[in-house]
């Protein structure tokens, strides 16, 4: 092969690139994690045969450096105990799903996160941590976001706005209120969002305290806008935070694997023996590529079975990423399809598409909306009911749609439900359109999704909300006389009041 042609083949370039990306997303998480200790325990639970218990992954978390702020001001990724408010991430659980085939997946549940609900909170609360310790002027945040990104820039900064007032770095009154003339301290979130987005999710992020700018048609648009907001500001307080092609962010949601790999050896699954097959959406790309990071690792260090791989899934007319590695034409806007909500993009990473490509045995798989919906609707019977969204049953379905090929008979299926932030009216839409598909599987499961949007859309009200910070009105009294006080049903924790 000559030199020319070494530099055009497009194979070969991906390679080279995705090695690129991937070694700095795994620096990025041995800078915060000590892996080293991280490999003992995972291979001593795997000697271990099982029923060890998860380990805590707070354990393996090196603590940041907030040069400019109270000691006492110690934001950090993993909470510590129910307690913990400076805390952000708690370990998702890991649950064995049974098919109506019979087969068995397991599946890890990222809708669970506290008030964001889907795996988002990750990436954000990684790249927000790491823009607060490098630059400690910086107070807002801006991005582009379809609805869960930003809920967790959101929670993100709600996180430090406690961190704040738990250091004493901002002075407040009985209540938690903050000082008027401390205001100016707090963080902030700028959501640069379309014009389409979910009532839902835009209430979400409204209570959350975001400040919404939403006068663009897609997230394409309304990208370029908050990175540029964020360049103009020549004082240096405005961070620009992108959904998932940047490495930090894609390390972030490369902490699920890490937890799923300790999780899967509690369970008694001899990773080195056993080769699985991790199913992962993909929208922008962040989330396949964190989860093909640490397998990468783990395979060179021994810990995981060679064959083991991560597959990448793609709803149809949300297919990017399959898309750009086939030489298809690129979606135009008025061809995206937002059933699948939160990974609806026109076009995927730069950095991650090369990884896509180099690692995704077979390419990428496209889930028909028929398979979504009997995927939505095993989630539904096995969460009490509430419906995942639909980019959350991607992983899924792809089970569902695409028998095992003679490699991977032998691979354990591992699915991720990546949100939980159902739209009633996607979903009530979905089960009006399949309700006399010719497939009766198909059928039924549709009848299931439209008997189940009312109750998702009220668990999704009283779900737990992001809870910002508040500023007290003028005149500013440490004492405030009593008032009445707001109390959201179903939160995990409550604040100190």
């Amino acid at each position: 092969m000559t030199a020319v042609e070494e530099v055009t083949n497009p194979y070969l370039d991906r390679c080279q690139r995705s090695e690129g990306v991937l070694s700095e997303v795994e620096v990025l998480l041995g800078e915060r994690f000590d892996l080293e200790a991280y490999a003992t325990e995972l291979d001593w639970m795997m000697l271990r045969g099982g029923d060890t218990g998860p380990a805590d992954m707070g354990r393996f978390e090196r603590l940041r450096d907030f040069p400019g702020f109270p000691e006492s001001f110690q934001p950090h990724f993993y909470q510590r105990s129910p307690e913990d408010t400076q805390g952000g991430i708690r370990p998702t659980p890991l649950e064995v799903l049974t098919l109506p085939d019979g087969r068995t997946v397991y599946d890890k549940r990222e809708d669970t996160h506290e008030a964001v609900r889907a795996f988002k909170v990750r990436g954000a609360l990684f790249a927000v941590l790491d823009a607060v310790a490098e630059h400690p002027e910086v107070r807002v945040f801006t991005t582009a976001s379809t609805g869960n990104h930003a809920k967790g820039i959101l929670y993100a900064v709600n996180m430090l706005n406690r961190a704040l007032v738990e250091s004493g770095a901002v002075r407040v009154n009985s209540y938690g209120e903050v000082h008027p003339d401390d205001a100016g301290q707090l963080f902030r979130a700028d959501i640069y969002c379309t014009n389409k987005l979910d009532p839902e999710k835009r209430e979400a992020l409204e209570n959350g305290g975001g400040r919404l700018i939403d006068r663009f048609s897609t997230l394409e648009e309304a990208m370029p806008a908050a990175q540029i907001a964020a360049k103009n500001d020549k004082s240096g307080r405005t961070a620009f935070i992108h959904p998932f092609n940047v490495e930090n962010v894609i390390a972030g949601q490369g902490t699920i694997a890490l937890e799923l790999l300790l999780q899967m050896a509690a369970a008694g699954v001899n990773l080195r023996e056993t080769p699985i097959n991790l199913r992962v959406a993909v929208g922008g790309g962040g989330l396949y590529t964190g989860q093909q990071a640490v397998f990468r690792w783990a395979i060179d260090r021994g810990l995981l079975h060679p064959n083991s791989r991560v597959t990448a899934v793609e709803a149809e007319n949300n297919d990017s990423a399959n898309r750009e590695l086939t030489g298809k034409p690129a979606l135009k806007a008025h061809q995206l399809s937002h059933l699948a909500g939160g990974i609806a993009t026109l076009q995927s990473g730069g950095l991650t598409v090369p990884v896509i490509g180099a690692y995704s045995h077979h390419g990428v798989q496209v889930v028909s909306e028929a398979s979504m919906a009997l995927a939505a609707e095993q989630l539904g019977r096995a969460h009490n009911g509430i419906l995942p969204e639909f980019a959350g049953a991607v992983s899924l379905a792809s089970v569902m749609q695409y028998l095992p090929d003679e490699v991977a008979a032998d691979l354990s299926d591992v699915t991720i439900t990546c949100g939980g932030n159902a739209s009633a009216r996607v979903a009530h839409d979905l089960a009006v359109k399949l309700s006399d598909h010719q497939d009766t599987r198909v059928a039924e499961a549709a009848a299931y999704i439209k008997s189940r949007v009312f109750p998702t859309l009220s668990f999704q009200i009283l779900a737990a909300t992001l809870n910002p910070v508040e500023v007290a009105p003028h005149p500013f009294s440490p004492e405030r006389a009593a008032r009445p006080r707001l109390r959201v049903i179903g939160q995990s924790f409550t604040s100190k009041d």
